[in-house]
């Protein structure tokens, strides 16, 4: 008898670089999960092409788009559906844009999601509640850019990392699942770094569900060593700042 197979919702927005690689590892017998569904946020994402063309059929693909619900509630609630009626167990986000919803995150709590950035959600405070490349705004190119100003701004952190964390109400903020880190170098451009990043990032968080399909449960980690000091959250803020503007559309 074939063990028990986790099954796993993927959410993706964008291009679905990861998406493909995980369902790739999958077809090669490299991670043993059963990704049942696709949930995409938007109908012209490149990422359901390259569903289709690694075998997920029409039943297997939801589009369900944040703009067409009242609520975040209604939004979940349709997520919620989707996810239950194929028994998911685990749900990975891979360049899923949209706030998850509160009723999402109590109705499935195994939810992991990919960031190209590091984070630091065990020195986080009231005052600083993203010590990091996280939080409102940070995402796609924007988290790139905001480490490569930081490095050059004070000199120090010359290096990004590709990171899978759990999913909470407030962004950015839930714990750490796995993380590997990639240099930066002073003659890097966001594109270079990405260029570097974006494998990295594939195999973390392939990594990160052959880890929760061997335990059959999430199992996380933490940063003992603050890597932004206090002294340095001014700079930092104003790093995210500058690759909010530098990337206006993300």
């Amino acid at each position: 008898m074939m063990p028990k197979m986790i099954k796993v919702a993927l959410f993706a927005s964008g291009g679905g670089s990861t998406v493909a690689a995980i369902l790739d590892a999958v077809r090669a017998k490299r991670l043993s999960v059963d990704p049942v569904v696709l949930i995409v946020s938007r109908n012209d994402a490149g990422v359901i092409e390259k569903a289709r063309e690694r075998g997920f059929d029409e039943n297997q693909i939801e589009i369900i788009r944040p703009r067409d619900f009242q609520t975040p509630e209604h939004l979940g609630d349709a997520i919620i559906r989707a996810c239950t009626m194929r028994d998911v167990e685990v749900i990975g986000q891979y360049g899923w844009l949209p706030k998850t919803p509160t009723n999402v995150i109590e109705a499935f709590p195994q939810i992991v999601n990919q960031h190209p950035g590091a984070l630091d959600p065990d020195h986080a405070t009231k005052e600083r509640p993203n010590p990091d490349f996280g939080g409102k705004g940070m995402y796609g190119r924007r988290v790139i850019a905001a480490a490569l100003h930081f490095a050059k701004r004070t000199g120090t952190n010359w290096w990004i990392e590709a990171t899978t964390h759990l999913v909470e109400n407030e962004l950015d903020t839930g714990k750490l699942v796995r993380y590997e880190q990639v240099p930066i170098f002073e003659t890097d451009t966001v594109d270079s770094i990405q260029s570097r990043l974006l494998p990295i990032e594939h195999r973390v968080q392939i990594a990160a569900l052959a880890d929760i399909a061997r335990e059959e449960k999430i199992l996380t980690t933490r940063r003992f060593e603050q890597f932004i000091m206090p002294s340095q959250y001014e700079e930092l803020c104003l790093a995210k700042a500058q690759a909010i503007a530098d990337y206006a559309r993300g």
